[in-house]
């Protein structure tokens, strides 16, 4: 059995790139259920000091205030089970998970020229602690972790996709599928895939049967909670609020977002050089605004705007 998860980073943001991450999870027990469920000795949801390590929705795990450290734990803990071992370069991280085309984007925008400068982790976090034992659960359990897939797509190409699709829904759309095509295309085994579903979309199928137009799909329910297809052996699943009842969404979900929190801190770590005193900017639409107008101020605006502000 698989079990792989799909969820994104900044969809609603203005500045900054949009991540989206596919994790993958392969199990071979005696019965279905979910990995929450296998892993509870050393995996939760809630921080309870217990010691266990927090896997959860990206929302419950990260607070600007409170620092990256708790969302790198979680994420280098798995990564490191998966065989992704820090300390590593920013860039050296995105080349384990994105496709090349994702890092030629870096090369277009200058604050992330210092990715390879960039050391993780960048804080002090104790995520070598839960390797060892989280490895030796996932074996006794017949788990093994596959590593992760992740879009990396700065505003300057989703953009470009937005012009190219002719909308949001269709560039993110697009963005995705290949994490899905990498899933599903040519699986033998039984899959399950969870998608944390955004807004108020139903259906689906139409968007299935673009990307898979050689296969059959099964339209096994569309209600206001949950939207369910089935692709050969495989059942692909839109669910709200995904992220926090499947632990391979909740991965995906902080792999998302800390990628995405890292290279947020590039962006403002080269603005800050350009303009002294500039406050720093999470990318969302109030914020962003307060930022835009600071640097259209200083008179830089113009130069950077394709590759600064997203146009949807």
């Amino acid at each position: 059995m698989i079990y792989a998860g799909l969820d994104e980073a900044a969809l609603g943001a203005k500045l900054g790139p949009f991540c989206s991450c596919l994790t993958h999870f392969e199990y071979s027990g005696p019965r279905m259920t979910e990995l929450y469920e296998i892993l509870t000795e050393v995996i939760c949801k809630t921080k309870d000091g217990s010691g266990r390590l927090q896997i959860a929705d990206s929302k419950t795990v990260f607070f600007q205030s409170g620092g990256i450290k708790n969302l790198e734990t979680g994420v280098l803990a798995l990564l490191g089970v998966a065989g992704i071992s820090p300390p590593l370069s920013f860039f050296h991280l995105l080349q384990f998970l994105c496709p090349n085309s994702d890092l030629r984007a870096l090369t277009e925008t200058p604050w992330f020229a210092g990715s390879s400068d960039l050391s993780i982790p960048i804080s002090q976090s104790t995520y070598h602690e839960f390797v060892p034992a989280i490895s030796v659960a996932m074996k006794n359990c017949s788990i093994t972790m596959k590593c992760p897939k992740l879009r990396f797509i700065s505003a300057r190409e989703f953009n470009r996709e937005l012009e190219r699709h002719e909308g949001k829904s269709p560039a993110i759309q697009s963005i995705i599928a290949p994490l899905l095509i990498s899933i599903l295309e040519d699986n033998k085994a039984d899959t399950r895939v969870s998608v944390d579903r955004q807004g108020g979309r139903r259906y689906y199928g139409t968007w299935l049967r673009n990307i898979f137009p050689n296969r059959k799909i099964e339209t096994i329910l569309e209600e206001s909670k949950c939207s369910r297809y089935r692709i050969g052996n495989a059942s692909i699943e839109f669910l709200v609020r995904a992220d926090s009842t499947k632990l391979e969404t909740a991965l995906a979900s902080m792999i998302s977002k800390y990628i995405r929190e890292v290279a947020m801190l590039l962006f403002n770590a080269w603005w800050r050089k350009r303009l002294p005193g500039i406050r720093p900017c999470a990318g969302y639409p109030l914020d962003a605004k307060r930022f835009l107008q600071e640097i259209k101020d200083a008179g830089v605006v113009d130069e950077w705007y394709l590759t600064l502000v997203r146009h949807r």
